[in-house]
């Protein structure tokens, strides 16, 4: 049975308002305790508030990219992962269960409070393949890895 597996927007948008915010009041704590006079601080203050929301609406801008253009599906019956990403073209890759050599969860820590993270395959044929922003990526890794007992198939070394 396969199942369909979108990134998630509000989580993503949410922890990066979360971390911004914190670097908003870190930036003023430093202002308020430094012994040095607000008009001097303020020009820099002004600048590093710009440059932090110009790389927020960057991050924004590429959550929903990557909600638009991929999408991931897992066939527990068949044994694959299917990654689809579209926008001029579309290009699907199915990746077998048989070639995977390992499958971790990346949760950068403001993502991984709302339970979302990356899920990175690894394949016997050295490339890496990743989902951005899923919905429990632990679970997603338990469906994707191998039964105790299966053989995973891993590259030769020597």
């Amino acid at each position: 049975m396969e199942s369909q597996i979108r990134p998630v927007v509000n989580e993503v948008i949410v922890a990066y308002s979360m971390a911004h915010c914190l670097f908003f009041v870190i930036v003023l704590g430093l202002m308020l305790v430094l012994p040095v006079p607000w008009f001097v601080l303020l020009p820099a203050v002004i600048l590093l508030t710009v440059v932090d929301l110009i790389a927020f609406a960057l991050r924004a801008l590429g959550t929903f990219w990557v909600r638009l253009t991929q999408r991931y599906a897992i066939d527990t019956d068949g044994g694959y992962v299917r990654m689809q990403r579209e926008w001029a073209s579309r290009t699907s890759e199915l990746v077998p269960f048989r070639n995977i050599s390992e499958v971790r969860a990346a949760m950068p820590l403001f993502l991984g409070m709302f339970g979302v993270g990356h899920v990175v395959i690894d394949t016997n044929d050295g490339k890496a393949h990743i989902l951005y922003n899923v919905k429990d990526p632990r679970g997603i890794i338990e469906r994707i890895r191998p039964a105790p007992g299966e053989p995973v198939f891993r590259p030769s070394v020597g």
